[in-house]
């Protein structure tokens, strides 16, 4: 039999090459696989920013597990601790904040101090990811959620679904759970680090180094202090459209996701809370607050400056989404979007709160929370 024309001896070297790495790399996973635990999530890394109603700087840090929060050091609680899981995107991560200041760790203080002359303990934990969906918080919880054993998981989810999908090329599949035409570079980071320990070894050695450095370096500055005033400029440039049209209308996968994500924090045995987003947007709004705004919202034929008008009504109907899911699924409502004062002290952008934003949202939610945690003791008989 005649070799093929192509595989000359040129081209030989790079195909044996290519055969090396790939059974050097598989190697390697089965080696780290044997003598290595998983990578630890942890992570510190000092800022400095110039921001309104912020700390100018502060250490920013997530435990071993990818959470922040105040006192779990460990995956499986004490046996007289109510663990609380918070899920949600940038605003229950609030990267703009030292751990001890973001509304998770004011509420911990607050529950902590109420439940102490019971001899119970209050672990509260965060888990966001900026930008992330509901569709990747219910990935993360139906992963993770359950070997956390929470005893009251919060949600507050809605501002990303409402504003980055939609445009061109989206679709959405309930059966396949599909979201884009495309795949981001994050979305298969993430799904690397899902399915390969040499990977998130890979990734995990570049954090840790990109931590260093900045800690070496004696500070940074803060993404949304670095980047805020060109986003906002690009936004400023966007076509200003009163009530944009967007066909498919993704509520229907906001909708689809908040099912599910309750619905698996349900199976855990967790009582669970459902939070009403909460915005700056409203129909009147100051100079001042809407040079504030950044967040376009995606269309198929780009993004736009949609009326602020528009975004209100539209943040309202994605919590009308999530309550009807709540009450549905037997879980708690706290309309957290009404509870809140919409104005710059809350805010200091569409949706991220200040330090005095994060003290609010933890005195609005902590009624509902007290009580469902007093019934958690009841129940254990704590």
């Amino acid at each position: 039999m005649t070799r093929p024309r192509w595989l000359t001896k040129r081209c030989r070297a790079p195909l044996y090459g290519a055969y090396v790495l790939i059974a050097s790399a598989l190697l390697l996973e089965i080696a780290l696989r044997l003598l290595l635990p998983p990578p630890s999530l942890s992570l510190r890394k000092s800022f400095t920013q110039d921001l309104p109603g912020l700390k100018s700087r502060l250490v920013y840090t997530r435990n071993d597990f990818g959470l922040r929060s105040l006192s779990m050091t460990t995956k499986s609680k004490g046996p007289r601790v109510i663990r609380i899981i918070c899920l949600g995107a940038s605003t229950t991560d609030q990267p703009t904040q030292g751990t001890e200041d973001i509304w998770s760790a004011v509420l911990e203080r607050k529950l902590r101090a109420a439940w102490a002359t019971r001899g119970v303990g209050i672990e509260v934990a965060a888990y966001g990811r900026g930008g992330s969906t509901v569709m990747e918080s219910l990935s993360w919880a139906e992963k993770n959620l359950g070997g956390y054993e929470p005893d009251i998981v919060i949600t507050l989810e809605g501002v990303n679904d409402l504003a980055w999908h939609g445009g061109a090329g989206y679709r959405f599949d309930p059966a396949a759970g599909s979201r884009e035409s495309r795949l981001t570079l994050t979305a298969i980071g993430r799904s690397c680090q899902d399915v390969s320990r040499l990977c998130r070894w890979i990734v995990h050695a570049g954090t840790q180094i990109r931590a260093r450095w900045t800690l070496w370096r004696g500070g940074a500055v803060q993404w949304h202090s670095e980047h805020l005033a060109v986003l906002r400029k690009e936004y400023a440039s966007l076509p200003a459209v009163e009530a944009p049209s967007r066909n498919p209308d993704p509520i229907v996968e906001f909708a689809h996701g908040v099912a599910r994500l309750v619905s698996v924090a349900r199976s855990t045995g967790a009582e669970v809370i459902v939070l009403g987003q909460p915005v700056l947007w409203k129909p009147a709004m100051t100079q001042e607050e809407s040079r504030a705004l950044w967040f376009h919202v995606s269309t198929t034929d780009g993004p736009v400056r949609p009326s602020t008008a528009w975004l209100d009504a539209e943040m309202r109907r994605y919590n009308e989404v999530q309550r009807r899911e709540a009450e549905r699924q037997k879980a708690e409502y706290a309309p957290l979007d009404r509870m809140l004062p919409r104005d710059l002290s809350t805010f200091f952008d569409d949706c991220h709160f200040t330090d005095a934003g994060n003290v609010l949202v933890a005195e609005a939610i902590y009624p509902v929370v007290s009580t469902l945690v007093g019934r958690v003791v009841e129940r254990r008989g704590l």
